[in-house]
């Protein structure tokens, strides 16, 4: 529903940001017509991952939504399009950065 809902079928792949954990996986997404982006991440690993990554494209201060629980706090993006990820061992989170 949420791939439907944000039109990810139609989006572009723009960044697989590096990452250090060895199980962490980080895709980005231009939304179709709107400057907003999508980000998966998927953590393939035993143990918890706490990283934060480099999100070409996102503008600083934009908000960040956890698209697979609403009810989650809304993130930031930090100085240099940084993006801090928390995941639980083998979990996967998509978010939603709001372009300005």
């Amino acid at each position: 529903k949420v791939r439907s809902d944000l039109h990810l079928y139609a989006g572009k792949l723009v960044d697989a940001p590096a990452v250090q954990a060895k199980g962490l996986f980080v895709l980005v997404h231009q939304l179709p017509d709107t400057p907003d982006l999508e980000v998966t991440a998927i953590n393939f690993g035993a143990k918890p991952v706490d990283e934060t990554v480099v999100v070409q494209h996102a503008t600083q201060n934009s908000t960040v939504t956890d698209v697979l629980n609403p009810r989650a706090s809304q993130l930031m993006v930090g100085a240099g399009g940084t993006l801090q990820l928390t995941l639980g061992a083998y979990e996967g989170k998509a978010f939603r950065v709001k372009g300005l």
